[in-house]
Parts: C-alpha cells; structure tokens; sequence
C-alpha cells in the first residue's frame, strides 16, 4: 500500500536550512523500509531443499515460536495473524493468530527453509508491507523467533531525514477516510497546526505553523515537521466533506497515527434568543444523524455526576447523569473533538470518530485537581482574571471597534472563526482555497479588501490570506477586538499595512449562561 504516494506541503516551524530539507523529504515517493522488506521477500533464498549433509539424520521435527511486537507502542501486538510458507511450496501456507501476549507457535515442522511474516491492519496504517523473515529448519526441537513492526525512530528517520528527531520534529501519518463506509478518500487535504512562541532579536512573538498535505489514491498520506511532545490540531476535508478539529498529542517517539474520517453535515442557522438577551445573535452550527455516547468516571472507576460536555462546532452540550452516563445526538459524521468539564478536574478533549449507521462510544476518565470543593454559589460583580482582560474591558468602554466576550461567543456557538465575525460590521467574509472562509477587511481603497493584521494574545502573527483558522482555533477563542478603520485601531495593535486590526485573546471559555 502506497502510504506516501500523496503530496505534503506546507511550513515548517522553524529554518531556512529545515525548509531546504523537508521540501527534499516532502517529495520521497513511498517509505524507503517497504521497499526495503518488499526486496527482502524477493531476494530471500530459492526454495531449494537442504542438502544431506545439512539436515541432522533421523526424521526432523520441530517447533517455531515466537512474539509479534509493535515497536511504535512498545507493547505486544495481538490479533496478527502469522504465516509460514515452505519456500519449496509456495502456494502451501499454515496461519495462526496471536494471542493477547502476542505469541504464535508452529508444531510438526520438517526439516527446508521457510518464509515467515505477519499481517495486521496496523501494518496497512503504516503503510509497511508485510516483513519476512527466511528461517533453516535442520534439527528437531524448538526454536524462537520474534517478529516486529520497524520502530518509531526507523520510521521517523526513513519518512523525514536522520535529522528530524534530533531537530525535536517528528511525522503525523495516516488516511483520510469516509465516515460512510470508512473508504480511503483519495486526494484529500489535510493540514496540521500548532502554536509557537519564537524568541527573536526583536523580541518574543507566538507564531502558528502549519503544514498540509494531499492524500494519494488510497487516500494515506505522511507530514513532516510537526513538533514533538506538543498537542496539534488536525482537520481533513475532500469535496464537499470535511472533519471537524481534533486536538491530537504527538507522542515522545515522534509518530503521531491517526486516521481522519470525512463526512458529511448540515449547516443551521440557531434563532437569536432575544426574549432572554437583547444583545443574542443568530449562531450557525452543525448538524448530522451521528450519536456519540459513554460514562464519565474518577480516577479510582467511580461514576462521575454532572459534567459537562461539549461537542465542538455544533453548540450541543449535555451533562452526564447520576451514573456517570452522557448521550449525545444530531452530531455531525466524521472526526471532531468532544470537551469534558467538571469542578475540582482537570479538563479533558478527546478526538473521536462519528460514523454512519452506528454510535461512537467515548468513555473519558477525569484527573483530579487533588482538592475537592462542595458546590459553592457565588454573586458579585465580575472580578478580571487577568491584566490583558482588564484593559480588553477597558478599551471596550472606550467605544471604538468591535468587542466579543465569552458569553457572546459561546452564543455564537462558531464552528470556523468567519462564523465568529460573519455578522460583524466592516468584515468580509470570502471564499477560502480549501477548509474555511477567508475574513478580510477594507483597505484604504474604497473597493479594495484585503487581510487584517492579527495580534494573538498581545503578540502579531503572520497573516497573508485572512485564513483565521490556520492560526487559532475557534474553540479556544476566549475574546476578540475588532477594528475595521485604521483611526480606531489602539496604538499597541497599530502597523502600517492600513488594513484594519483583529486582537484575538485565547483561554477555556465559561460554560454559556
């Protein structure tokens, strides 16, 4: 199976000399180990019998043994099934399947040469072919043989370079499948972002790289140049299909596995509740058939009561019961991220797969604090959390620019950033190349529209296109400033591109109201 048959693009974090060295990698065709172990299984031995004098006197009988281990998850490797294949008979062929220890054991074995390999889907979303080994049977009695997928470093190293682990840069891998009938899909797109803070003589700025690539016709694909040990977010879309976000953490090895599923979902419009706030604004959300539920559970196994779950880009929360259970429903198909949020735990976002014609299951463990507080009910006056909120307030007082706080993005419930700023004066909203809209402002032509300078967090990124999306995350968007005419713009977030300003500002938002 030709994983790397699709294109991989994109930026780098970081180097000019990386950029040199990953566009070299980024057009390898296929990994170098399955070729190398396809030309192992042609070039192992002829299928010649042993000689006399080779084979002890007497009638041979023998035993082969052994453990099949997955070296990228350093654990034993079950449900693999094991072939043994006389290398005289070719088409004569004995299976067996490993157990949950991952072992295997062939008996009643004449003296010859055999061929012997496994087979596993993890191979498949490796896009390894299947590993042979040649074994001499010339004696009776028992002999060991472990079998093994390449480790994470092999593969890292054959996909990306000898350079990229030391380079602290690993590779996300796998296929973008149809949440209909779990099909590959073929010339997908994939993109994989995360966030920086780059310390430059000019000072410290937080950045939000990325890369992006094109499945191939079996619709696998490999990225490198991701961070390791860094939480990514991963979106695929082919047609008019598209995942969601899912939040995805790059293991210490460097090679992140993850198969994205695509599907298809329906954008609806959530009336305004005006009765309850006069401020409320229409929200576009997702909708779908799929079902997503599980049982929410302490540490120590106990059902967890009253947490609440959010399902992201579709507005859908629920609570889980006295029994720790949750049920959620209308999702749309494909791979999004589900949020659990309890007092006294630590919040937990886990990526899963809504698929037709069947409910997804997610049972989630949350990890405690280490103090737990009675529910305590509270009233006063807001009190700012911190220094950057207190002067967002404060330049909202002021009265120049566009301002959202929490609760007016959780009412909003956006699914992309431009359904954040669709309604809002002075935007534009355009169509995007691929996954999402563009958002751009006015220039200092009266027809001329073009990308807003954006500052995350108090610091500018790099913004060429208005695609918002590739620099943050709608769900971690806690308040945004929006200043479409340069006069308006406060000095701090000022530049001379004269294309208005956007100030994003980033942390878990409150449950809405």
């Amino acid at each position: 199976m030709d994983l790397m048959a699709g294109r991989s693009r994109g930026t780098p974090p970081r180097g000019s000399r990386r950029l040199r060295r990953w566009r070299r990698v980024a057009r390898r065709p296929a990994l170098l180990l399955s070729l190398a172990m396809a030309l192992l299984a042609l070039t192992a031995p002829s299928g010649t019998p042993l000689s006399a004098q080779d084979v002890a006197p007497g009638p041979v009988v023998a035993r082969v043994s052994g453990v099949v281990f997955d070296s990228v998850a350093a654990r034993p490797l079950t449900g693999a099934i094991v072939q043994l294949v006389p290398a005289a008979e070719r088409a004569v062929a004995r299976s067996v399947q490993t157990d949950q220890s991952g072992s295997f054991a062939f008996d009643s074995l004449g003296a010859g040469r055999y061929l012997l390999g496994f087979f596993h889907p993890l191979l498949d979303s490796l896009g390894l072919a299947a590993p042979i080994t040649v074994i001499d049977i010339r004696v009776s009695g028992a002999m060991r043989v472990p079998l093994a997928t390449p480790s994470a470093r092999t593969l890292v190293t054959n996909l990306c370079g000898p350079r990229a682990l030391a380079d602290s840069t690993g590779a996300f891998i796998g296929y973008v499948r149809s949440a209909t009938d779990a099909m590959g899909r073929p010339k997908a797109q994939v993109r994989v972002s995360w966030s920086e803070l780059v310390i430059a003589a000019d000072g410290i700025r937080r950045t939000a790289p990325s890369v992006q690539g094109e499945a191939s016709d079996a619709g696998g694909l490999a990225l490198c140049g991701i961070p390791i040990g860094a939480q990514v977010v991963a979106r695929a879309w082919g047609g008019t299909d598209s995942s969601g976000f899912a939040e995805l953490d790059v293991p210490p090895n460097g090679l992140l596995r993850r198969d994205l599923y695509v599907g298809a979902s329906q954008l609806v419009t959530l009336p305004a509740d005006t009765a309850a706030d006069s401020s409320a604004v229409a929200s576009a959300v997702l909708r779908g058939s799929g079902v997503l539920r599980g049982e929410i559970r302490r540490p120590d196994g106990r059902a967890l009561p009253g947490v609440r779950l959010v399902f992201w880009g579709t507005g859908i929360e629920v609570t889980s019961g006295a029994d720790g259970a949750y049920r959620m429903q209308e999702l749309p198909e494909g791979t999004f991220t589900v949020e659990a949020r309890a007092l006294g735990f630590l919040p937990h976002r886990r990526a899963v797969d809504i698929l037709a014609g069947s409910e997804a299951v997610a049972n989630l463990t949350m990890e405690s604090f280490g103090t737990f507080l009675d529910t305590v009910k509270v009233t006063a006056q807001r009190v700012f959390t911190s220094r950057q909120m207190q002067e967002f307030e404060q330049r909202r007082k002021s009265g120049f620019g566009h301002f959202m706080d929490e609760d007016a993005i959780n009412r909003r419930n956006p699914f992309y950033m431009s359904d954040l700023l669709r309604m809002t004066p002075g935007v534009q909203i355009a169509r995007g190349q691929g996954f999402g809209d563009r958002v751009l402002m006015r220039g200092t032509g009266f027809n001329a529209y073009c990308a807003p300078t954006v500052f995350l967090d108090g610091m500018r990124v790099f913004n060429v296109d208005g695609d918002l999306d590739a620099i943050v995350n709608v769900q971690d968007v806690r308040a945004i400033e929006v200043y479409t005419r340069g006069g308006s713009v406060p000095v701090q977030f000022q530049t001379l591109e004269g294309c208005g300003a956007l100030v994003v500002w980033t942390g878990g938002r409150r449950a809405s109201r």
